[in-house]
């Protein structure tokens, strides 16, 4: 079992993503229902983290940024092994460019 940490950057990123969600909609359901799936998520990340794919670039597969789908957004991630740690490092809708912001 691995420890799950979240960043600031990617607790910001889910603050916005709730902001965006609530105005969007009019309604707290997008958003509560988004942060189940997160909560799903992190489960996921701390019983199986390299069941997810290494990001596919170069730069950023050396760093060892692995990706976690989640509805329309990517939740990145990189995992010490040696300490059974997972940190989440940032949480993207799909059609942001990651690369600028990682």
């Amino acid at each position: 079992m691995f420890t799950v940490f979240e960043t600031e950057a990617a607790l910001e990123d889910l603050r916005e993503t709730f902001a965006y969600l609530n105005a969007r909609t009019g309604s707290n359901n997008a958003s509560r229902n988004m942060l189940k799936d997160y909560k799903e998520s992190l489960s996921l990340l701390a019983n199986t983290p390299f069941a997810f794919s290494a990001i596919k670039d170069r730069m950023f597969s050396s760093l060892g940024y692995r990706w976690l789908p989640l509805r329309s957004y990517v939740l990145f991630f990189t995992v010490d092994n040696k300490h059974k740690e997972v940190y989440v490092e940032r949480i993207l809708h799909g059609s942001r460019n990651w690369r600028q912001l990682l």
